[in-house]
């Protein structure tokens, strides 16, 4: 009788002890879950897409740029008043890995320009418009822009590449000879530079693979 009341005392103990075991485990669980809970959220407000300003200037061409994004400093948006007195707001992105990779290269009377990563290897430029109705122009994985003649040089279809002059929406298309070796052409540029707002000269390896050749590109 001793003994059966004693195993039935043990048997009890152990389911008490059990149970207690199992409402720690869980609400240790439970308190786990609403940790990874809050700092997630914690971390998307403060990487995520927002407009809050962090910072304001004007440039030395008189344009009033306003830098807007999330707590993190990250560029989701720009605000700007041209010295000629237009106000624009340009939403750049939602990602947030191109919002972390973006800054201003520079600006001119009537445009800004916004350099961004988009991954390894991957880049691209964006032409705002500060005056007119062009709005944002997305050149990616771009090879040369000149400021001051307004031009700007990119890929197209592999073996051509593209001079455009995006004040009077001009463009012209050459073809390359590249060297095959290269799995992409972008280190097979030696050098662009800008002859005229409607010129530039090209030297990049040609197909021989081991000589330099220089080409224009020249607007109709």
């Amino acid at each position: 009788m001793y003994i059966s009341i004693l195993l039935t005392l043990l048997s009890c103990r152990g389911e008490k002890e059990k149970n207690l075991n199992s409402g720690i485990q869980n609400k240790e669980i439970e308190i786990g879950q609403k940790l990874i809970t809050e700092i997630s959220e914690e971390e998307r407000n403060f990487w995520a897409y927002d407009t809050l300003l962090f910072k304001e200037y004007t440039s030395s061409y008189g344009n009033k740029i306003q830098l807007k994004g999330s707590q993190s400093r990250d560029l989701y948006r720009i605000s700007t008043k041209s010295k000629k007195g237009f106000n624009k707001n340009f939403d750049l992105t939602k990602n947030s890995y191109i919002a972390s990779h973006s800054s201003i290269l520079w600006d001119n009377d009537n445009y800004l320009f916004v350099r961004y990563g988009c991954g390894s290897p991957c880049w691209g430029g964006k032409i705002l418009s500060l005056n007119n109705n062009q709005g944002t122009r997305d050149y990616k994985m771009y090879l040369f822009v000149d400021s001051v003649k307004n031009i700007i040089v990119y890929p197209e279809d592999g073996e051509y590449l593209v001079l455009e002059n995006f004040a009077i929406n001009k463009r012209s298309k050459v073809k390359f000879e590249f060297c095959q070796k290269s799995p992409t052409i972008y280190n097979l540029i030696d050098t662009i530079y800008s002859t005229s707002n409607k010129s530039v000269t090209v030297k990049y390896i040609s197909n021989d693979c081991d000589k330099t050749k220089i080409k224009d590109i020249n607007l109709n």
